[in-house]
């Protein structure tokens, strides 16, 4: 066992995992992983022993049964092992130990119980089974290792977990740690599991990316945080995080997830959520969500059916749905605010979009709200649009390639459009006098607002010529108008 000066990377990374104020939010937790070529100037909490040190009551509440269908049926659930119940208080070390090898390990095991931070060094070690009594650390880390498990049986505290690129590590389990505020997992090729059920600190965050055989992670416990972002797990079949209530960003990028992502108690999102590229992903549940402090984006999830936003009322900046070819319906009963643009676009399946509270795409009370645009574009099967009142639309307004519509009575309550206003390309539509409540398009001469009707073949010309020239009228139209009529050819 050798306690040394450490290199700048390890230092960084320390100083990182132990800074115990440390708090993100939305894209902050990004920036702050994002960031990690510049040295942390923060210096590491000292660890407060405590005689706390019995087991944690991980009685799962009501666990994730709601979703047993949903989940895999080769995951058992998680039973922790029981704590070493021949363990004894031990010392404190004030300071940073650098274990390499079995005797290393085997020599702080004996001696101490708490540490301020533990770095894991070299191709010689490769369990962490001589650190079973082992209570509280603020920082644990290990980078290029031969680490093949990390078991901590007795630990209730774990401030920090840094794992990177080990080659053989196969599972971590910390069955006791109720504070983790930080699970930073990155290209550890063989990981399969992770597991912290009890793990319920208020700033807790976890970064998992290119573990290529990470399968199931589980932090059923955590209720708040300051975000979770997992990218690039292409075997992710279960994530387990159903009671988490508040937190920064979530993202879901690249994996493997199959059936459903639950989140279904989270209602706050300091930050964005971006679930994106999941092939097997079919059901997201987000039930109780009420606002985002960034956007909110689901694009290109192949078997995506269903998506649960009954209770979202606010989205801070952008709102997209795209190229989710499997989904069949958008609920949006309760939103009324959304600050940037709409966007629902490409998805194959998708039959009825509805949003009937929905007043404002952009906020006009913000320069941003000129640059706030809806458009529901490309989406072959749509038949269904709902935005009862809906009054005005920032900038653009693009209703295009959506085969199955009929008519807008939809837009029935629309009264500006403050850019370019576009209706083309939707094969059958044939009636669009739901939208002769319009009183202007562009702002005249300022940002002059087109509008253009065509490639509406079943559509009469003459309804669109009525609402442009008669209800509207040129005045009220900062743009050119063009109207383009296509005859029916019938044959679809």
């Amino acid at each position: 066992m050798t306690i040394k000066s450490l290199s700048l990377r390890s230092l960084f990374i320390l100083s990182i995992l132990s800074a115990l104020s440390l708090v993100l939010s939305g894209c902050d937790l990004l920036m702050q992983f994002e960031d990690m070529t510049q040295p942390g100037t923060a210096e590491p909490a000292a660890p407060s022993p405590s005689d706390d040190d019995g087991p944690c009551n991980d009685d799962d509440d009501d666990d994730d049964d709601d979703d047993d269908d949903d989940t895999p049926s080769d995951v058992p659930p998680w039973i922790p092992p029981p704590a070493p119940a021949d363990c004894e208080d031990g010392e404190t070390l004030w300071d940073t130990v650098t274990l390499r090898t079995q005797e290393d390990a085997e020599a702080f095991g004996a001696v101490y119980t708490v540490a301020r931070s533990i770095v894991i060094e070299g191709q010689e070690l490769t369990n962490l089974d001589a650190l079973r009594c082992l209570e509280q650390v603020n920082s644990l880390t290990a980078i290029d290792t031969a680490l093949e498990r990390v078991e901590l049986p007795s630990a209730i505290r774990v401030m920090g977990v840094n794992f990177e690129e080990n080659a053989q590590l196969r599972e971590i389990s910390l069955p006791m740690a109720e504070e983790v505020d930080g699970i930073t997992l990155v290209s550890n090729p063989q990981l399969t599991t992770v597991s912290a059920p009890a793990a319920n600190s208020t700033i807790f965050r976890t970064w998992l990316e290119d573990n290529e055989e990470l399968t199931e992670v589980d932090f059923r416990s955590v209720t708040e945080g300051s975000g979770v972002v997992s990218r690039e797990n292409p075997s992710l079949r279960r994530f387990v995080m159903p009671n988490l209530v508040e937190s920064g960003s979530i993202e879901f990028s690249d994996s493997g997830l199959e059936g459903t992502l639950d989140f279904s108690s989270l209602e706050s999102l300091r930050g964005h959520l971006l679930i994106r590229r999941n092939d097997n992903l079919q059901d997201i549940r987000l039930d109780s969500l009420v606002e985002t402090g960034q956007e909110l984006i689901v694009g290109d999830n192949a078997s995506l059916e269903t998506i649960r936003l009954d209770s979202l009322e606010s989205v801070s900046w952008y709102l997209a749905f795209g190229e989710n070819s499997s989904l069949r319906e958008l609920h949006l009963p309760e939103l009324n605010y959304l600050y940037g643009f709409l966007s629902i676009n490409g998805n194959d399946s998708l039959n009825r979009v509805e949003a009937p509270r929905l007043e404002s795409v952009g906020d006009p009370d913000t320069a941003q709200y000129l640059r706030s645009s809806m458009q529901v574009t490309d989406n072959p099967q749509l038949s269904e649009i709902a935005f009862d009142s809906l009054v005005a639309v920032g900038q653009q307004f693009r209703i295009e390639r959506n085969d199955g519509i009929t008519d807008l009575d939809g837009f029935s309550s629309l009264r500006v459009v403050r850019g370019n206003f576009s209706v083309t390309g939707n094969r059958m539509l044939s009636d669009m006098t739901g939208l002769n409540g319009l009183e202007s398009v562009g702002m005249g001469g300022v940002d002059a607002g087109d509008f253009r009707v065509g490639d509406n073949p079943r559509m009469p010309i003459e309804q669109a010529e009525t609402l442009a020239y008669d209800i509207i009228g040129e005045d009220n139209i900062g743009g050119v108008i063009d109207i383009r009529d296509v005859p029916f050819g019938g044959g679809f």
